[in-house]
């Protein structure tokens, strides 16, 4: 089940524009500027509209580190009585889906667009 129906894939972005962004991002600031030339060709870009659930807990397989250049999301928990408990808000130049990446698990937040999000 893939659950980013709602992100619209961008067209190619000039690569010094994704190394820009990445030099003032933990930890690719630690990078050289040879090592960032070598990963800016995996990146993609996406845009999110606001509302859109980027993961859902115990549900999304994270796949992919996102980084937020941006937008706002909100990271919550929801319960069985679907009550939501707010975790965290994050904003430009935040990431998303590290813990479940490092850990092997299902997304264990749910991750949502309180703006439009281009990550």
């Amino acid at each position: 089940m893939h659950l980013e129906t709602n992100r619209k894939k961008h067209q190619a972005v000039a690569p010094q524009i994704i190394i820009d962004f990445l030099k003032h991002i933990l930890p690719f600031n630690e990078l050289d500027e040879n090592t960032l030339k070598a990963i800016v060709n995996e990146f993609e870009l996406d845009f999110f509209p606001k509302g859109s659930v980027i993961f859902r807990q115990g549900e999304t397989d994270v796949t992919h580190l996102h980084l937020i250049q941006k937008g706002r999301v909100k990271l919550y928990l929801k319960d069985t009585n679907g009550e939501e408990t707010l975790k965290d808000f994050r904003g430009d130049g935040s990431y998303i889906g590290a813990l479940p990446i490092i850990h092997g698990t299902k997304a264990n937040l749910n991750v949502e667009t309180i703006e439009v999000v281009k990550n």
